[in-house]
């Protein structure tokens, strides 16, 4: 199934946040 909006922004800010 696809992840909600908020699931996505949680993995967008890990990849941000890890270099």
């Amino acid at each position: 199934r696809l992840l909600p909006i908020w699931e996505r922004r949680e993995m967008l800010l890990l990849l941000l946040m890890s270099p």
